[in-house]
């Protein structure tokens, strides 16, 4: 058996137990979220007219993340954004719209491709644990044109320290693959 194969039995073996008899979707109230996210080549970005703060925009913190596929890296946003804005959205129900739809089709039901499934755990992981609940949702690239910018176009006074904090939270374990 593969590392990879031996992760995912792992993790539904632990699931699975820890969920016995209960739904393994978090309780929300109908409190709705939406982000928009982008990724392009040299970095990503995001927004919510729902959250009281800042864009989520940085660089990609590793030349791997850069020169993954346009999925991977859409993946990789979506993940890192809400990361970023988990405790906005604790009991929500949130709604990510993103340009590719191979992104929104794997965070629905996964992939076959281990490198892309890992991504969709890690997203699962971080639903469970913070709890909310998430939706994906294609849009044309021509109605998601502010996060098109900020995957595009770097704030030069928040892009650094946001990708330095992700950096930190890679490195320290905190922040997974």
């Amino acid at each position: 058996m593969t590392p990879s194969l031996i992760e995912e039995l792992s993790f539904w073996f632990k699931n699975l137990q820890a969920f016995n008899g209960y739904s393994i979707r978090p309780k929300v109230n109908f409190a709705k979220i939406n982000i928009n996210s982008d990724a392009s080549e040299t970095q990503f970005g995001g927004f919510s007219l729902h959250i009281d703060t800042v864009p989520v925009q940085a660089k990609w913190s590793s030349s791997d993340e850069a020169l993954g596929s346009s999925t991977f890296r859409e993946l990789k946003a979506i993940y890192y954004i809400l990361y970023c804005w988990r405790t906005f959205l604790q009991d929500k129900r949130v709604e990510v719209f993103c340009d590719n739809e191979n992104a929104c089709r794997i965070i629905s039901i996964g992939s076959c491709k281990p490198h892309l499934q890992n991504i969709a755990i890690d997203i699962f992981n971080l639903c469970l644990e913070n709890p909310f609940e998430i939706e994906a949702q294609w849009l044309p690239r021509e109605q998601n044109q502010i996060a098109d910018q900020l995957s595009r176009f770097v704030d030069k006074a928040t892009a650094p320290l946001i990708t330095k904090f992700l950096r930190h939270l890679m490195h320290s374990g905190v922040l997974i693959r």
